[in-house]
């Protein structure tokens, strides 16, 4: 639900011109007509690529796989983990979450996160993502994570 990184810029596959809404019916990830096939997925280019937040990070795999981090604001010189290192002046964040996005419907995509290392932050399970097309960002609840040309007051 959420997710963090540290770097001042971002970059998330995304078209260039305004893109065409996908299919209204739900379509598994994975099989691009409905029917199962290794040869590729539901179209998730839409959701694929790296999306920040303030302290937070999402990255999408064209496979469907994603992780997600957030920063954990305790430093694990003095707490237990999760915490965030500190080395050479960069921080690395703490919290840490894997999954693979089910199906998709038209701009909403439902996944199963697998593995956590803190279940209180982001526990395994269901976890719907909602893309605003709009304000190039997606929602995972409580959490907005954004793409290159989202607003800065939408992850900030």
């Amino acid at each position: 639900m959420t997710a963090a990184v540290l770097t001042a810029g971002c970059s998330h596959d995304s078209p260039t011109s305004t893109p065409t809404p996908p299919a209204t019916r739900p379509v598994p990830v994975g099989t691009p007509s409905g029917t199962p096939s290794r040869a590729g997925l539901a179209d998730i280019s839409l959701f694929a690529g790296h999306w920040i937040g303030h302290g937070n990070w999402l990255t999408i795999n064209r496979d469907g796989s994603f992780e997600v981090g957030a920063r954990v604001y305790k430093d694990c010189a003095q707490v237990p983990q999760p915490c965030d290192t500190m080395s050479g002046g960069m921080i690395t964040d703490g919290y840490h979450a894997s999954g693979t996005l089910t199906g998709v419907n038209g701009t909403t995509a439902t996944s199963q996160v697998a593995d956590t290392n803190d279940p209180n932050w982001l526990p395994t399970g269901a976890l719907t993502m909602t893309l605003d097309v709009a304000t190039d960002s997606i929602s995972t609840g409580r959490i907005n994570y954004c793409g290159p040309k989202a607003p800065s007051h939408v992850c900030y």
